[in-house]
């Protein structure tokens, strides 16, 4: 075996140990299912030269051992870093610049979203440091030289080293062989390590073996190491699932028992329990040995508990193991870095739950009933003051509208509202809005924004007045539940009936009738110089069993290689299409954009075809909103807040909208609160080719919100394509802080996405209190995201100096519950994750990795 750097190994102890819970794991870590071995990974930065004393519970040394110190050193105790306190969203308010001079408050009322219930598991052993059974009859500087004198590679000396550290008993590593009875004071430090509970339960098994003075054989140590290690249970029985193949690759003589069966008792005869990532198996005693043994690898040297020798192949059976090698496969094994010990690595002290075990879900599922009904019935609480506080008073004029008001009146009051919001962005640019303002509208009206978005005041907040439901925005032109709006195209003998809007539109997202009742389903076609071109759409292959297609995304579109006519086209009752204008066009084309000389004047328009055999839709339905832009409306969001600072929007409802709300990258101090997002739609935006490909992107995110201190809080959305998107992408940009807390999400395409391209470009980023629940099932699953609960950059970079995620119920994804990259330093606590049992949890975006529920409990 060639030799091997000190340093360059030791930095991989300190990742593989849990020094950050996050950073990258330059080891072996197991491989997803897909029956491939993994291989260890050399890492390239430097340790430090001292190795660190004292280990915590369940942690080998934070810093390897790179060669033996002085004998009169002591090496410098690590330090403890403070603390750091999480940010509040109510921190971040007070420390946002206020319109006035007056100053801010410091608190703000707690958060009226309800809390969620706990639903606690067992909790698992937490390890202790070994006691050492016998005095140590050398000094640890002696005990080190003798180890450095040793006849191993490099890192099996400095594996041995951190045996010693730990406190596994090395002083008789010289010996050439192991008895039973030295085995076991060896395993009993190694069980008091992991598993301190279980050491009586331990010392009472095998008397046997315990007691017996003869050399043992490499397979007899395999096998009463592998008992202890189901004595302990939990992540120190799980193992690779390759370990089949490795096993299976070595010239094991499968004819003749390798073990001495008197020294194990009755239970040698007996099938006993092997677990690893495919489930729990049965075994005898002699093939789970086997198999525990190539299922547990090294991530600080890749090498296997017992190593098998390389010359042929071997894992020499009959051989006597030596008391050195016996120490090496104890460390090895707590060195072992499993996906049962990723996923507690990276995700810390969350509650996991089987999606099946309807019982222990019932509860988070009843909080998240109370929590919508709480934010769908919230009042408005915005009042005026002479200090401004973002998302709770107002310090200057307020202005009310309805639609029942008259353009006539003052606005002034709730007895004298205007009636055209389109009034709202002129003021913006006018001068007649000034920071500390407050727009209220009328609650139980819905407003129909289809001139012209919102654009949002800066520092002015926008609410609603009056009693009952919160005032709806839509981007639909008009209820269509009339006869007039929809006239018979096509109709033949099978009852087959095609009707066809009285409008023309640009690219329309979605048809939703009876406010969600129904809804048509696009039928998606290819936008080409010859016409629209037919193809196959298909929601695409997601991680089911340990079993996903790299590469693939949610959906996947291939071409059909036809022209097809209306009626050809939609096959299925309640399916719609929509057919703008191809004429002129050049590829890449934006399909939301169209300029007239310097202006933006949307984009092309067309006829949309709606199937309903059932007859006239408008007879049929009380409510119909077909969501597209009327021709020359350049128009994509209800509030439209680029470059807007401060601004405050409140107990709104959003309704049949492409982009609720949408900012960028130079904007900050903007709140979202108390609101409803429901039935969004998505449309074709840029299409980069003649030829169809899953690269198109389709736009229509619901909080589209870069901006800096940023609050979204006690929220509710259904139906949408997720709760809110926020990224920083844009060198020199600083974000700031962002807070994301109290919102429940359902039935979206997925729930809060954060991406950073730049390193700390992000003071702090706060998810906290959030509910999300079964991502992937929205009505639209038509665009190329992929369904995750929460995700968390997909650049490998530390985006956030600061990333807390807590208290926060994910509940089922078609995809998994967290996408992340394993390098990411972010601090999980207090979480609950309910998903299948054969579902995926994370997704290791660096990686390119699953990690499965499965593995939580195995």
């Amino acid at each position: 075996m060639p030799r091997r750097n000190s340093k360059l190994f030791a930095i991989v102890l300190c990742i593989c140990l849990g020094l950050c819970a996050c950073q990258t794991s330059q080891g072996d870590s197991p491989a997803t299912p897909t029956n491939q071995p993994t291989e260890a990974v050399v890492p390239t930065t430097e340790p430090t030269e001292e190795p660190t004393k004292n280990v915590t519970p369940m942690e080998a040394p934070t810093v390897a051992p790179t060669g033996v110190p002085e004998a009169t050193a002591t090496p410098e105790p690590t330090a403890t870093p403070e603390p750091t306190e999480a940010i509040t969203s109510e921190q971040m308010i007070t420390d946002a610049p206020a319109p006035t001079d007056t100053p801010v408050p410091t608190e703000t009322p707690a958060s009226t979203a309800t809390p969620v219930p706990v639903v606690t598991l067992a909790p698992t052993s937490t390890p202790t440091p070994i006691p050492s059974p016998t005095p140590a009859p050398m000094s640890s500087a002696e005990l080190r030289t003798m180890i450095k004198s040793l006849p191993y590679e490099e890192t099996w000396i400095e594996e041995l080293l951190l045996a010693e550290e730990i406190g596994l008993p090395v002083e008789k590593l010289e010996q050439e062989t192991v008895s039973g009875a030295e085995l076991a004071e060896l395993l009993d430090a190694f069980v008091g390590y992991a598993a301190p509970d279980k050491v009586a339960e331990w010392k009472k098994a095998y008397p046997k073996y315990r007691s017996s003075k003869d050399s043992l054989t490499r397979f007899d140590a395999m096998a009463i190491t592998y008992l202890a290690a189901r004595t302990i249970g939990g992540r120190w029985a799980v193992v690779a699932e390759d370990c089949y193949e490795a096993a299976s690759a070595t010239n094991q003589n499968w004819d003749e028992s390798y073990l001495t069966w008197d020294l194990y008792g009755d239970e040698a005869y007996e099938m006993i329990y092997c677990v690893d990532d495919y489930g729990t198996v049965n075994h005898w005693l002699e093939n789970g040995a086997f198999y525990y043994n190539f299922g547990r690898k090294s991530t600080y040297s890749g090498e296997y508990p017992y190593a098998r020798d390389k010359a042929d192949n071997s894992i020499r059976g009959r051989d006597k193991v030596t008391y050195a090698e016996a120490v090496l496969a104890v460390a090895r094994i707590i060195l072992t870095r499993t996906e049962y010990d990723l996923i507690h690595d990276v995700l810390g002290d969350s509650t996991f739950i089987k999606q099946e075990d309807t019982k222990a879900v019932q509860p988070y599922l009843d909080a998240a009933d109370k929590r919508r009904e709480e934010i769908r019935n919230s009042k408005t609480e915005i009042v005026k003051s002479d200090k401004f506080i973002r998302g709770e008073t107002y310090t200057g004029t307020a202005y009310y509208f309805s639609t029942d008001g008259d353009d006539d009146n003052d606005g002034l009051s709730p007895e004298t509202p205007k009636k055209d919001i389109g009034v709202l962005s002129v003021w913006q640019y006018d001068g007649t809005l000034q920071p500390g303002d407050a727009v209220f509208f009328e609650r139980g009206k819905t407003y129909r924004v289809v001139e012209q978005a919102i654009v949002p005041g800066a520092y002015v907040t926008y609410s609603a007045y009056g009693e009952g439901a919160k005032p709806v925005f839509t981007m639909a032109a008009e209820n269509a539940a009339y006869p007039e709006c929809w006239e018979l195209y096509y109709e033949d003998a099978t009852g087959k009936k095609i009707w066809k809007y009285n409008r023309n539109l640009q690219d329309t997202g979605g048809i939703i009738f009876n406010e969600g009742e129904v809804y048509a389903t696009r039928v998606w076609e290819w936008p080409t110089k010859d016409g629209w071109l037919a193809l196959d759409f298909t929601e695409g292959e997601r991680p089911v069993d340990g079993v996903y297609p790299d590469g693939a995304t949610n959906a996947s579109i291939v071409s059909t290689g036809e022209y097809r006519s209306v009626e050809e086209a939609l096959t299925e009752d309640m399916t719609f299409v929509s057919r703008v204008s191809l004429e002129g066009l050049t590829y890449p084309v934006q399909f939301c954009w169209k300029w007239d000389g310097e202006q933006n004047s949307g984009g092309e328009v067309g006829p949309v075809y709606l199937r309903c055999d059932a007859g006239n839709p408008g007879e049929i339905y009380y409510d119909i909103e077909v969501v597209g832009a009327s021709e020359g409306k350049a128009i994509q969001s209800v509030f439209d807040a680029w470059n807007v600072e401060g601004y405050v929007i409140d107990n709104l409802s959003f309704k049949y909208v492409l982009c609720p709300i949408w900012g960028n990258n130079n904007d900050k101090d903007a709140v979202i609160q108390n609101c409803t997002f429901e039935w969004q739609v998505c449309r074709m935006h840029n299409i980069i080719s003649e030829e169809p490909t899953e690269g198109y992107s389709i736009i229509g995110d619901n909080i589209y919100c870069a901006t800096n201190n940023a609050i979204i809080r006690n929220n509710y959305a259904y139906q949408c394509s997720n709760l809110c998107t926020f990224e920083n992408t844009e060198a020199g940009v600083s974000m700031g802080n962002y807070v994301v807390e109290g919102n429940l999400a359902e039935n979206c395409g997925e729930g809060i996405r954060v991406i950073g391209a730049l390193e700390n470009s992000f003071d702090k980023m706060i998810l906290r209190d959030n509910m999300i629940i079964d991502m992937g099932t929205t009505y639209s699953l038509n665009c190329f995201e992929r369904f995750y609960a929460i995700t968390i950059c997909t650049d490998p970079v530390q985006f956030a100096k600061e990333i807390i995620i807590e208290d926060n119920v994910c509940i089922g994804s078609k995809y998994g519950l967290i996408s992340m990259n394993e390098s990411l330093d972010a601090d999980f606590k207090n979480n609950v994750f309910v998903q299948k049992g054969n579902g995926a949890l994370i997704y290791l975006y660096d990686k390119f990795r699953w990690v499965w529920m499965k593995n939580v409990f195995e």
